[in-house]
């Protein structure tokens, strides 16, 4: 994989100032994970935009080469968009209404179009008339992909996947900040500088292969984020809780930006190897967050409702349990946490969070042996931590308002 990053300064007769990020990915990949150390360049370049309130808007294009299925081949460009944005939105200042993306849908013709110009005439590639004139011939994409694999036994084919199809799976960024009196941004054309070894040394000869970035003014076409809030469902499970023998899940959906809701239910009907040391409970903490990132990442705050019904002890001689089993522990509290993604795959992630509250307690006090007899009721105010976590997730996408990426 291989990165491209340009930043231009605006002189006096430029309307603006752009700082482009350009990420190339393998066949049918969309993972960011290799360009994080880069986009977070642009993350320093935006925030220090944002805090001055110089940013205009920042343009993500997500783009595949034409080997493939059409379709795949335009889900694949909107998940490339889509990655870079969600990584811009969750650790950048950037709002969402400063933010858009598109896709570009490449066919052969672009192929075609980028071999005819005179950089690649000055490669000498045996390759080049020959990929030329199998997509002037037409037909459909299926069909010049075939005539294609059987130039001079898939050697032309080779040094397309090498040396120019590459080219064509990006995902691009540009930030932009005019000044007061423009509203064109300055965007940049890549052509890419072909090898003069007609056939690649290895798969990952293309990464070292150099762009010239040319500037161009032209006008941006966006749409509004506003008009795309993707709504996401979490499904989680408590790791510390199972090391107490406590099955546990939770759910977690999205509400709006910045707000979720959240619902764990714990169970335990088990011993602790011996009939004298138990945590049996059923117990559901529902609670409602609140994300300062609009995206609902990153760092939360919530409060929480609290209902448990518990039958304790502890190795010693009583046994303790809510009040003819009908008196759960009952209250609420706030907590604070920290969700964050742990592995390539970005839908799966990790959650810390602890949490403080206050429940009225109604319970009985048993003999702690088999049908101990009950030697005491006890009523009580706990207060104190009610909520510790670490979690991890899967996460849905659920539902997209407004236009798609």
């Amino acid at each position: 994989m291989a990165v491209c990053m340009t930043i231009f300064t605006a002189g006096a007769d430029t309307p603006a100032h752009t700082a482009e990020e350009t990420q190339y990915f393998r066949l049918g990949e969309a993972d960011i994970t290799p360009i994080i150390p880069h986009l977070d360049r642009l993350r320093i370049l935006i925030d220090s935009l944002q805090s001055s309130g110089e940013l205009r808007k920042v343009n993500v294009t997500g783009s595949a080469s034409p080997d493939g299925p059409a379709g795949l081949n335009r889900e694949l460009a909107a998940r490339r968009a889509a990655n870079v944005a969600d990584w811009l939105i969750a650790n950048s200042s950037v709002r969402k209404d400063q933010i858009a993306t598109a896709t570009v849908a490449n066919s052969w013709s672009v192929v075609r179009h980028r071999l005819e110009d005179p950089v690649f005439a000055q490669a000498e590639s045996p390759y080049r008339e020959q990929v030329i004139r199998a997509i002037a011939d037409g037909g459909s994409p299926d069909s010049v992909q075939t005539h294609l694999k059987a130039i001079d036994g898939r050697k032309a084919w080779l040094w397309l996947e090498t040396y120019v199809l590459p080219r064509l799976r990006y995902t691009r960024v540009t930030v932009t900040c005019p000044d007061k009196e423009y509203t064109r941004t300055l965007a940049a054309d890549d052509t890419p500088q072909p090898e003069q070894s007609p056939l690649p040394g290895s798969e990952d000869t293309y990464e070292t292969t150099e762009i010239t970035v040319t500037a161009t003014q032209e006008t941006v076409t966006t749409s509004s984020e506003d008009e795309e809030w993707r709504r996401k469902l979490y499904i989680k499970t408590n790791i510390p809780a199972w090391a107490m023998l406590w099955t546990n899940i939770a759910v977690e959906a999205d509400i709006a930006p910045h707000w979720s809701f959240t619902l764990p239910v714990y169970y335990s009907g088990f011993n602790y190897f011996t009939g004298h040391t138990k945590f049996r409970t059923l117990t559901l903490q529902p609670e409602f967050r609140y994300w300062p990132k609009a995206d609902n990442t990153g760092f939360f705050a919530g409060a929480h409702f609290g209902l448990g019904w518990y039958n304790v002890a502890f190795g010693g001689d009583k046994r303790y349990q809510d009040h003819n089993r009908d008196t759960p522990a009952i209250g609420g509290g706030i907590a604070v946490g920290y969700r964050f993604y742990f592995c390539r795959d970005r839908r799966w992630q990790m959650e810390a969070s602890i949490g403080a509250g206050i429940y009225r307690l109604d319970y009985d006090v048993f003999r702690n042996h088999h049908n101990g007899l009950i030697i005491d009721r006890r009523q009580r105010t706990f207060y104190g931590i009610d909520q510790a976590a670490f979690t991890v997730s899967y996460r849905f996408d659920l539902k997209r308002k407004g236009g798609s990426r």
